[in-house]
């Protein structure tokens, strides 16, 4: 069976690295079209991932209809091989970008008002949603291409309640 705790992972991950930067330094345009189609995967629904293909089909449309309603994305028939080598506007996650857009612009007026109150609880909550969502989106796919619609998992809610956390009418001053 795997041993994912043997001491060869220290090795094997230090050598990746090494290969990992060499290559980014030696075909840049080779690395940032891979960071592009990272982020093309990345705005995709999660259910978009082959090994769960044989799952997906008992439900075809219902998935279909769901990622169409709720993600934006109007097919949901390409392979991760696809999704690696091209962009297809049908296969794009719409909304999922549309969010994004939207909770980074009203983030932006909504920390720019509240300037003078960062530190209220409220505040404190929207900035660590907002940081998590950043961070997951820049650091994973930057680092990594291939499964990146599956690391929403972990931040699609942040996305929602950010969203209608950004657009309720505040509360009033207490002072």
């Amino acid at each position: 069976s795997r041993n994912h705790h043997h001491l060869v992972y220290i090795k094997a991950s230090r050598q990746y690295l090494e290969d990992a930067v060499h290559l980014a330094a030696a075909m840049p345009s080779f690395y940032l079209r891979s960071i592009g189609q990272a982020f093309y995967i990345y705005f995709h629904s999660a259910s978009d991932y082959d090994l769960i293909g044989g799952n997906r089909s008992r439900i075809q449309a219902f998935d279909l209809w769901w990622n169409r309603i709720f993600y934006g994305q109007w097919k949901n028939d390409e392979t991760s091989i696809e999704r690696n080598i091209n962009v297809s506007a049908a296969h794009f996650g719409w909304w999922i970008a549309a969010g994004y857009v939207a909770s980074a612009a009203g983030g932006t007026v909504h920390f720019w008002k509240n300037r003078a109150r960062l530190g209220e609880p409220s505040n404190l909550l929207a900035f660590f949603m907002a940081y998590n969502l950043l961070f997951v989106a820049l650091v994973g796919n930057t680092m990594d291409i291939g499964e990146n619609n599956r690391f929403r998992f972990v931040v699609d809610p942040f996305l929602l309640l950010l969203l209608f956390f950004l657009f309720r009418k505040p509360a009033p001053s207490r002072g």
